[in-house]
């Protein structure tokens, strides 16, 4: 899955997620349908992955509660642009990841594209170095670019053009599939016109393509239309993007 073969996890999360549920071991069967809530994100499908992030959380329980359910419903508000519920749910995933560092800097990342989106420059740098500081020992290469995507749009926001094209060339080193990659990272590749940028981007786009992630596909729609110079073309790509889901 983390390795963009979407197609061929999800038939093995859902049978692994049914033989789970027959055992009733709702522990793990809630931590299944997280990466099945994860995928419909992908799929574009949000009120289903809201749902299901929600049965998630019910299942494991107050007593074994996981983060996963709680990550995919703070993705969920966020692309619905609803900041706060957001970041109640990344704030309670982060409250869960307790001993285990990687899982607790994932989460503590997940609420830079808030702080973005809210225009608090300040508070992401704050919590990039925290994250860098504190857990950059327990980083694969996959976890890297996304800080350097994040870094990249704190440097753009912040005017430092040097920094965004420092940060931009680390984003594109690691060539594989990132599971979510913030809007404003994909929209400033799209902005920059860089070559390595352009090959990452139409690789994205590739796999968006034969895996069905239409999360992925409408941005790609979306930005295609910011770029265009023809009102008629523009106004047909935004009816495409909008076709999707």
């Amino acid at each position: 899955m983390y390795r963009g073969r979407i197609g061929e996890a999800e038939p093995l999360l859902t049978k692994a997620y049914d033989l789970h549920r027959e055992n009733n071991n709702y522990v793990s069967a809630g931590l299944t349908l997280a990466f099945l809530a994860a995928i419909a994100v992908l799929r574009g499908k949000l009120r289903q992955a809201e749902e299901m992030s929600k049965r998630a959380i019910q299942m494991s329980g107050p007593y074994t509660e996981r983060p996963g359910g709680h990550v995919v419903l703070g993705w969920v508000y966020y692309i619905w642009n609803d900041l706060a519920k957001a970041s109640i749910e990344f704030e309670r995933a982060t409250e869960l990841s307790v001993g285990s560092p990687w899982m607790t800097a994932n989460n503590i990342l997940n609420t830079i594209p808030i702080k973005l989106a809210q225009g608090d420059i300040q508070a992401a740098t704050i919590t990039l170095e925290e994250v860098e500081r504190g857990w950059s020992e327990n980083f694969n290469a996959q976890d890297r670019a996304t800080i350097a995507g994040y870094q990249m749009v704190v440097a753009e926001a912040t005017g430092d053009d040097e920094s965004v094209s420092r940060w931009l060339d680390k984003f594109c080193e690691y060539s594989g599939f990132i599971l979510m990659i913030p809007t404003s990272t994909i929209c400033l590749l799209h902005e920059r016109g860089h070559e390595a940028g352009k090959r990452r981007l139409r690789a994205l786009y590739e796999t968006s393509r034969k895996e069905n992630l239409q999360y992925y596909l409408i941005i790609e729609r979306i930005n295609q239309a910011i770029s265009s110079s023809e009102s008629e073309e523009a106004l047909s790509l935004i009816s495409n993007a909008s076709s999707y889901g």
